[in-house]
């Protein structure tokens, strides 16, 4: 620091540089229940390797779109209330893609051909991931980890999730107490 600038500082002129809060850190997030069911999964060693794989696999599974579970998952396309939709979204398609609405969809989560281990054998758990627009690292860090988690979104490079669906799918998973990891 220079003279110059020491003396402005002290003179009221210059104000010391602060912490602005704008920026970002980047982390793995899981909800706390699934720590309390599995302590294994707070840090990333108990993720990691072969070993781990049918865990994550079993554990963390996909998040279902509204549309998604009345057409698929619903023994009655959602025509009636079953504790986990109280009606079918609505006819112009606005919330199909959503994961959760306070008081209509809870959410639901469940395994596919890609969480079956005896079906696949690169069977993987799901992955919240940023959309591609944003910086995320999980791509690599799960290759280099060894790590069998993977982002299923709409996003077709990054297979993130838009902000407003992270919102929704961690806001499910605290609804339904599902095990849900992600950016």
């Amino acid at each position: 620091e220079n003279s110059e600038l020491r003396d402005a500082k002290n003179g009221g002129i210059v104000e010391q540089p602060t912490y602005t809060e704008l920026a970002g850190a980047q982390g793995w997030y899981i909800t706390k229940f699934s720590i309390e069911r599995d302590p294994s999964l707070a840090i990333y060693t108990g993720y990691q390797g072969l070993k781990n794989r049918q865990k994550l696999a079993e554990t963390f599974k996909r998040p279902t779109n509204w549309k998604t579970y009345c057409t698929y998952v619903s023994t009655n396309n959602c025509s009636i209330p079953d504790g986990v939709a109280n009606r079918a979204p609505l006819e112009d398609g606005s919330e199909d893609g959503r994961y959760f609405i306070e008081g209509s969809y809870t959410g639901h989560f469940r395994a596919t051909d890609k969480n079956n281990c005896t079906k696949n054998e690169k069977c993987t758990g799901h992955f919240v991931d940023y959309p591609c627009g944003w910086s995320s690292f999980f791509k690599a860090q799960s290759h280099h980890l060894g790590i069998a988690l993977e982002s299923d979104g709409n996003d077709g490079v990054s297979g993130g999730y838009t902000y407003s669906e992270m919102v929704q799918i961690w806001s499910a998973a605290n609804a339904t107490k599902s095990d849900v990891v992600g950016l």
